[in-house]
């Protein structure tokens, strides 16, 4: 369930995993590497305990959130405020586009977390189970990677957020766009930024591309 009790869920995907994301920007389910695997984050089903997801707090008090599709793609943006007048966007969308004569579309979430007002400060929290809802009690820290394990397959967050902070869920100013790419435990063949706007550059051109492949019906086009 979500935050709220809402079961309002936006869903991302690319045809090899998909996740729900409440009305607040936290990620609630997502089975990794495939639709029908051991559920990384399980929240949803989590029935009131704290695990099994990934979310962004504003340490002052919450005000309200905002959340939409970008248009034509399953991208999704979060605006996250705070009783302060801080806000941050959080965007999240998992990678779909042809590179080398074929479809990529790895097991893999992005979250880029933009300060947009004042200077928040932010919590981020990353509670990952496995064996189908156990708390993972097994993370290494790297040079810019957290390693969680504890079932079949270990995941790997990589970020160019400071690691000890999310480790810890410790609060900090969000003073420029931090990413996190969640997916499978191998290292990135560049910076996290660069991919990171890449991927999202790419994947939102394929699904501009597939929507115009549509016959939509004339009442839905508008």
């Amino acid at each position: 369930m979500s935050q709220s009790g809402s079961l309002n869920f936006g869903v991302i995907g690319n045809g090899r995993v998909a996740a729900l994301i409440d009305e607040r920007g936290r990620i609630v389910w997502w089975c990794f590497p495939r639709f029908d695997a051991d559920p990384v984050f399980c929240s949803l089903l989590a029935k009131g305990e704290e695990k099994g997801f990934c979310d962004v707090l504003l340490i002052d008090d919450f005000t309200k959130s905002e959340a939409r599709y970008v248009r034509n793609t399953p991208i999704i943006e979060t605006i996250i405020s705070d009783s302060r007048g801080n806000s941050v966007r959080v965007t999240d969308f998992v990678p779909r586009f042809t590179r080398f004569e074929r479809v990529f579309h790895p097991p893999q979430i992005i979250r880029r977390i933009e300060p947009v007002s004042g200077l928040p400060r932010v919590k981020i929290r990353l509670r990952p189970t496995f064996n189908y809802g156990m708390p993972c009690e097994a993370s290494v820290l790297g040079s810019n990677h957290i390693r969680y394990a504890g079932g079949r397959d270990a995941v790997r967050l990589t970020t160019d957020a400071p690691l000890s902070y999310i480790a810890q869920e410790t609060a900090f100013a969000l003073t420029r766009p931090v990413t996190l790419i969640l997916g499978p435990d191998e290292s990135l063949s560049g910076s996290v930024e660069a991919i990171a706007r890449e991927f999202l550059e790419r994947t939102q051109e394929h699904w501009l591309d597939w929507v115009r492949s549509l016959a939509l019906p004339l009442e839905w086009q508008q």
